[in-house]
């Protein structure tokens, strides 16, 4: 089963920078798409204009037969009614709320028996298992970060949104952590939408690959494909290849 993604923007910010992108690709259930490109290529706009936090003068975007944003009809679909989970570079947890209470937020409204099966899944999956009843402030940043996805994903939305989620950590718990993280999106069969600077998240995490520059897309394709075949020298110096 895959998810049609469309995504067309053009924005001018007050500085005279202009984002310009239009793609379109299927996001395969468990596959994950990474926006990848220098600081100011445009990269996290793109991602909050997927949200919904972000204004935008010209686009249009749609998951499917959803319309979130159609700008030719003044048409913006609020960020809640989008069914998104988002996990930004703060992961910004209730700190007066355990790592359980934290995941299961998420999923006020459904039975108490739903609730804890969830976050007793989504804790096992995420090798948080014995932390449940600890506080943020208790917690390394892997585990605060593994704890802001699963309260991302608890209700499974059909988008997931990812912003650059590893850049806080040192190097070895980022290292150690792509793999569970390419694990996790796998099973949870959620497709993903990744904003990184970093090519090994790129490798490590990716479906399919748009790489930006000044606003630009220099080249879009499934990751395999644009590592093997980059379209430019400025593709493969952003993918850091020999």
């Amino acid at each position: 089963m895959t998810s049609p993604l469309h995504v067309a923007l053009r924005h001018r910010y007050r500085s005279g920078f202009v984002l310009e992108v239009e793609f379109d690709h299927s996001l395969s259930q468990g596959g994950t798409t990474a926006l990848v490109g220098a600081s100011g290529s445009g990269k996290s706009t793109i991602l909050r204009a997927l949200a919904g936090l972000e204004p935008i003068d010209t686009g249009r975007i749609c998951l499917g037969e959803d319309l979130w944003l159609e700008t030719s009809r003044g048409f913006t679909l609020p960020p809640q009614q989008r069914d998104l989970g988002c996990l930004f570079q703060e992961y910004s947890l209730f700190p007066h709320l355990t790592v359980q209470s934290n995941i299961a937020f998420g999923l006020r409204g459904r039975s108490r028996i739903e609730r804890d099966r969830r976050v007793a899944e989504l804790l096992d999956l995420l090798q948080l298992a014995g932390l449940q009843r600890r506080y943020p402030h208790e917690l390394s940043g892997g585990q605060q970060q593994r704890v802001g996805l699963a309260r991302a994903v608890a209700r499974r939305p059909k988008l997931l949104l990812l912003d650059e989620p590893l850049s806080a950590l040192d190097t070895p718990t980022r290292n150690d952590l792509r793999g569970l993280l390419r694990t996790f999106l796998v099973t949870e069969q959620i497709p993903t939408v990744l904003v990184t600077h970093d090519p090994a998240d790129v490798r490590a995490l990716s479906d399919h690959v748009v790489v930006l520059e000044e606003g630009q897309i220099l080249q879009a394709g499934p990751t395999a494909d644009v590592l093997q075949f980059p379209a430019s020298s400025q593709v493969r110096r952003l993918l850091a290849m020999p």
